[in-house]
């Protein structure tokens, strides 16, 4: 594979997985090309040309962008560090969905912010952050085509993307950037289409592990990692002792207050008081990186990953 990347993808027995793989036209998970819904006033053809970027990353919520492995990683080390992650959490119900903008772009969009949402996601990125390659400069150039903040240009270079933790917005892409008129005349259409899916609950229980097999092919889910299923069953995965180092790392350090939160109920006080303790010591790190660059990033690295690399 070329790249990989961790999303949140429906369950496959929902209505919200069926609904969106036939508006995108295509199952990522069978593999099958899916006959696109009427929309009043547009061919399919039409709707095809834009759609073509959220098809080919297929029917999904970033949770953890594109990236390739890091040197010395292989699929079966990404697999068993992504089980072992998700064998710490539990599952959720996820805000109300509704179709809305997200810049020039049409999505789903949760109703409300949600705080287990947000650190589960930032969690995720967290751990498995030893499995990434370094972002090329190619790569790197890409990302800062938009304007970004110091803070996420931080991101950026910590985590190999600019939106994540208190930057993150879960979100189901439906099109790709659209001008005034197109996103105003599909909304109506898209909320008519999606709202019988939109009414089922939404459970975050588990996360997938897709793939782009060559550079620019559509990405596949490759595997489906169920919440909840523990230690034990993660170490299963495991194909090299490295495979567990990708779910340690910051989260222990911060005596996993995350992992906590998903896993088990905790009081209000005591929530907030992780909460702010987790977002002061990112901040921090996010600072020291933005003001002292790759000094800064090889020693969180070395401090919460044990990953010293020659270059990042």
């Amino acid at each position: 594979m070329y790249r990989y990347a961790i999303y949140f993808a429906p369950p496959r027995a929902s209505m919200l997985w069926r609904t969106g793989t036939r508006w995108l036209g295509r199952d990522p998970e069978a593999g099958s090309r899916l006959h696109i819904p009427a929309i009043p006033g547009y061919t399919r053809d039409r709707l095809r040309a834009l759609t073509t970027s959220a098809r080919r990353y297929g029917w999904h919520a970033t949770i953890k962008a594109p990236f390739r492995l890091a040197p010395g990683r292989s699929e079966g080390d990404l697999q068993a560090a992504l089980a072992a992650f998700c064998g710490t959490c539990q599952p959720f119900e996820l805000p109300v969905l509704s179709v809305a903008t997200l810049g020039d772009f049409v999505a789903l969009l949760p109703s409300l912010r949600s705080e287990p949402l947000q650190q589960c996601a930032f969690a995720c990125v967290l751990a498995l952050d030893t499995c990434r390659a370094p972002l090329s400069a190619m790569e790197l150039a890409r990302r800062r085509a938009g304007s970004l903040t110091p803070g996420e240009e931080a991101a950026l270079l910590r985590h190999g993307y600019p939106y994540v933790g208190a930057d993150f917005q879960f979100h189901l892409t439906l099109t790709d950037a659209l001008d005034e008129a197109d996103r105003m005349r599909l909304m109506p259409a898209l909320a008519t289409l999606f709202e019988p899916a939109l009414r089922e609950p939404l459970i975050l229980g588990e996360l997938a592990l897709y793939g782009e097999p060559t550079a620019g092919a559509p990405f596949r889910l490759l595997s489906r990692f169920a919440f909840g299923a523990g230690p034990e069953a993660a170490r299963g995965h495991l194909s090299s002792p490295r495979g567990a180092v990708c779910a340690c790392g910051f989260v222990h350090h911060q005596r996993k207050s995350m992992i906590r939160y998903i896993k088990q109920g905790i009081s209000a006080e005591q929530d907030a008081q992780d909460t702010a303790k987790v977002r002061q010591t990112v901040e921090g790190l996010l600072a020291d990186i933005e003001k002292r660059g790759d000094d800064a990033v090889r020693e969180c690295s070395r401090k919460f990953d044990q990953w010293d690399p020659r270059e990042f």
